[in-house]
């Protein structure tokens, strides 16, 4: 091969792999649709809130706001784990309040005796 046509092709493809590192730019720095932020969103509630009835909470969903509540004071050590367990499980939310006691009030400013722990999403 020639040394002009060893040239052409460096050429060529220094061109192509610059082509193809500002295509993959563009690709990552696209922010999603809203429509795809909304799917997730409705997703990640979704899981969250079905991954967390097998635990015996009472689950209520307000807004972006995810509420568990267990009534009564005994076995806590169980319960309180079992909250830990939905809190780490429910990816995307944060606590946004807990209360443990008997005198706790929940997001409807009910009173009641258990653990009230509200998720918020949080993306």
């Amino acid at each position: 091969m020639s040394k002009s046509v060893k040239l052409a092709i460096s050429y060529s493809l220094i061109v192509i792999g610059i082509a193809g590192m500002c295509g993959s730019g563009y690709i990552y720095l696209k922010p999603l649709k809203d429509e795809d932020t909304a799917k997730t969103k409705k997703n990640l509630i979704s899981e969250c809130k079905s991954s967390s009835k097998r635990y015996g909470h009472t689950v209520v969903q307000i807004g972006d706001n995810i509420d568990f509540i267990s009534n009564g004071v005994s076995d806590w050590s169980e319960r309180l784990s079992s909250m830990s367990l939905i809190a780490l499980q429910c990816k995307g939310f944060k606590i946004e309040e807990f209360c443990m006691g008997t005198e706790c009030k929940d997001s409807r400013n009910k009173d009641f005796s258990g653990i009230y722990m509200q998720l918020k999403y949080n993306q």
